[in-house]
């Protein structure tokens, strides 16, 4: 069975019932550099081993959520559908929780003020860059603010507790989600990893924790960055 994403790269989801009498998912992924994602992946088991040999990090189950990859050629590869999660982007933006004219206005505003600041460039990241240089920490924060002020505050919480469903199981998720948050934000940062946004991260409905996914658009100080131009025999 074959299941088709509405993504840019149209990926696919495909199910193999194996000998095993299991079902196993996985997504085929095609003019993606999928390597890159394998060795972010090891890199994150690597940290996870030192996270747990670590006192202070075993204490507070600190680790990294990984999943298989697997890269066929260059540009085509297969990577383990992570069941049982969602896009931290879909929780927070449930219609439940902020009305899609909030989402909608937020949106709207944030981008006007990148266009003002950065132009109409065609890549995001001139844009970008050119809004930073354009733009003061002052107006940068105020406008950030307005921003904010449109959508509800305790968005994340809410969607918390509507996926755990009492008090207890909520606490219990709060705290693998910060644990899992702070694992994440760590081993990003060391290995440099960016783009990092809502869509980005799924969370595991059964305990809170976050997924970090998509790591094809990697910043050229990145560790691993020059992956891309480096010849892998297979």
């Amino acid at each position: 069975m074959v299941d088709v994403f509405s993504s840019k790269q149209r990926p696919k989801k495909l199910i193999i019932y194996g000998d095993d009498f299991k079902k196993h998912e996985w997504i085929v992924k095609g003019g993606e550099e999928v390597r890159i994602d394998q060795r972010i992946e090891q890199l994150f088991d690597v940290m996870n081993g030192l996270m747990h040999r670590q006192p202070g990090a075993a204490v507070h189950s600190l680790q990294v959520r990984t999943y298989d990859v697997v890269p066929i050629t260059p540009s085509l590869g297969m990577v383990a559908f992570v069941a049982g999660t969602t896009p931290l982007k879909a929780l927070l933006t449930d219609p439940a929780l902020i009305p899609g004219e909030a989402i909608a206005a937020a949106d709207e505003k944030y981008s006007r003020f990148i266009m003002a600041k950065g132009g109409n460039l065609e890549r995001a990241g001139p844009r970008y860059e050119k809004m930073f240089r354009a733009a003061d920490r002052r107006e940068t924060v105020a406008n950030l603010q307005s921003v904010q002020s449109l959508v509800r505050w305790d968005s994340l919480r809410e969607a918390l507790l509507r996926v755990a469903g009492g008090p207890e199981l909520f606490l219990s998720m709060r705290g693998t989600y910060a644990a899992s948050l702070a694992a994440v934000s760590m081993a990003g940062y060391v290995a440099g990893i960016g783009d990092r946004h809502t869509d980005n991260f799924l969370m595991d409905l059964n305990s809170g924790a976050l997924v970090p996914i998509d790591f094809g658009q990697l910043p050229p100080h990145s560790c691993l960055s020059h992956t891309c131009a480096v010849w892998v025999s297979d």
